[in-house]
């Protein structure tokens, strides 16, 4: 637990110096290196610990407190990867990064997670249903 950029608690409507809780994972499929994800949670969950999220997913540990994220706001883009994000997806120079920036929220409009994750940008498809009904 430390503190992080004002932006990150500004997501989160804490204040500049609140003390965050601060995950990094890095996700593996098949033996390869697919996503590295940068999570933050308000100070109320500061009991989760590494072994809770060995055993399960960053949600449903939420859940499991009675957090239940019920709608997000998440934004998508590609950038090239920094030297870190290169060395641990194991990319060369020139292969982008998507990125995902997520703020999930809960039925009483309480945000209670923000995530900054990459992913390896060729090992990705995203999909969108649009729906005008």
């Amino acid at each position: 637990m430390k503190k992080y950029t004002p932006s990150v608690a500004a997501a989160l409507d804490l204040p500049a110096d609140a003390e965050l809780l601060s995950i990094v994972r890095l996700r593996f499929a098949d033996g390869q290196p697919l996503a590295l994800m940068r999570n933050w949670l308000p100070p109320a969950y500061h009991g989760i610990t590494l072994k809770d999220l060995e055993a399960s997913g960053l949600y449903a540990v939420l859940r499991s407190r009675g957090t239940r994220p019920v709608v997000a706001a998440q934004s998508i883009g590609a950038r090239p990867p920094t030297a870190s994000e290169r060395r641990h997806l194991r990319l060369r120079p020139a292969e982008p990064v998507l990125t995902m920036t997520r703020t999930a929220f809960d039925s009483a409009g309480r945000a209670v997670e923000h995530g900054d994750h990459c992913y390896r940008a060729q090992d990705y498809t995203i999909e969108v249903l649009v729906d005008q009904r």
